[in-house]
């Protein structure tokens, strides 16, 4: 930058110069990105007069100078405001959505409800972790019976939950699936576009599968996905008597769900798990016993299977 005696005022008549600056210099004035040079006006003369351009010496600032330093300070402090702007703008995002965990029975949903209470319970509970922006959802153990539900009935259907671990050790839920018609299959839970969902230690049990029928029986864990997501998983879930323990179709729109987990246990049903046409990059392990079809799929891509089967 080029230095200039600051002694005195701007003159009217001769306006400064306006120089791009090099560095901050505490003799100038910065404006908007401009300094502006003072003129000093040499002895004998008044401010009136006509000024005499001050004699300059041009000055590059090395390192370890007066200049380097102050110019390092306040990149430094530049940079400190912008990592405080940062994490601020971080902590009011995460202002009122903080993870919370939820009991079904403080909602009404303990063992011997009615399926409606339970519906009502699952509701609010659900309700509650999405405003939270996630959490868990605790279970008691016990027994859940859901009567008697027909067609393609739903026990408990969600949407849009995102970020939550169901913990159900030692529930268990059951059913009768009724024949009403040529196609009878229930089911327990329905997800509908979820997000980073984990379902853990639930038991189901479905008295009304008739397994030489084709489809009479309940379906424990459904998935659907109008629209791209990721994340659902089901661990050290159990299943038995029921038609199918997992399924997730395409429902019109191919490949946009990925990222799904099952590892659970499945005895005497038809199908453990089924999927067509979704599910990219995920896999199922099954410790199968009594059970036709561990796996049918059709069109599905990056998936990895485990089965081991057994009879008795």
């Amino acid at each position: 930058a080029t230095r200039f005696d600051s002694a005195s005022a701007f003159d009217n008549r001769n306006p400064p110069r306006i120089i791009r600056p090099l560095c901050h210099d505490a003799g100038n004035r910065l404006h908007r990105g401009r300094v502006y040079i003072r003129k000093s006006t040499p002895p004998g003369l008044t401010d009136r007069s006509t000024p005499v351009p001050a004699r300059q010496t041009t000055t590059k600032p090395g390192i370890g100078s007066a200049e380097s330093a102050r110019t390092m300070q306040s990149y430094l402090r530049c940079s400190m405001k912008k990592l405080i702007a940062f994490a601020l703008l971080f902590a009011l995002a995460a202002v009122g959505r903080t993870a919370i965990t939820v009991r079904l029975a403080d909602y009404g949903g303990v063992p011997g409800s009615s399926l409606q209470q339970l519906r009502g319970a699952f509701s609010m509970a659900f309700t509650a972790l999405k405003s939270a922006g996630g959490g868990e959802l605790i279970i008691d153990p016990g027994e859940y019976d859901l009567g008697t539900l027909t067609g393609f009935e739903t026990a408990v259907q969600v949407y849009d939950l995102r970020d939550t671990t169901i913990l159900g050790y030692g529930a268990r839920f059951r059913m009768r699936t009724v024949s009403t018609q040529a196609v009878n299959t229930p089911v327990f839970f329905w997800f509908q576009n979820p997000q980073n969902v984990t379902v853990k230690g639930i038991s189901f049990y479905d008295s009304g599968t008739n397994l030489t029928v084709e489809w009479l029986g309940a379906t424990c864990l459904v998935v659907g996905a109008t629209e791209p997501h990721s994340g659902f998983k089901a661990y050290e879930c159990t299943a038995d008597n029921v038609v199918m323990f997992f399924g997730m179709n395409e429902n019109g729109i191919r490949f946009n769900f990925e990222n799904i987990d099952i590892r659970a246990t499945v005895r005497n049903s038809y199908y453990g798990v089924s999927v067509r046409y979704n599910g990219r990059l995920s896999r199922a392990e099954l410790d199968c016993t009594n059970v036709r079809r561990a796996v049918t799929v059709n069109g599905i891509r990056d998936w990895n299977f485990i089965v081991r089967g057994h009879s008795d």
